[in-house]
């Protein structure tokens, strides 16, 4: 099995040094963008992966600061999985 690489944006998140992801309703995903040079994070809703014509809508900058993160993905048992290819 070989992975499939699809570029949805093709600038910008070249300043994030850690992205996470949640599940958000059926289709999309909420993605935190964490700059750690600043500790800033800022959150958009992603839709289902369509190369650059994904919609990616940008929510704002998280309020505070996020210095000392620890990236990890919480799950509930039985919890669907993300949403993707």
């Amino acid at each position: 099995m070989r992975p499939v690489l699809k570029v949805v944006r093709s600038s910008t998140w070249q300043g994030f040094e850690t992205l996470m992801a949640s599940r958000c309703g059926q289709y999309g995903t909420l993605l935190l963008g964490i700059d750690k040079d600043t500790g800033s994070g800022y959150l958009y809703a992603v839709g289902h992966a369509n190369g650059t014509a994904t919609v990616i809508q940008s929510i704002g900058k998280v309020p505070g600061t996020l210095a000392d993160t620890v990236a990890f993905r919480w799950a509930q048992q039985g919890e669907q999985p993300l949403f993707g290819e």
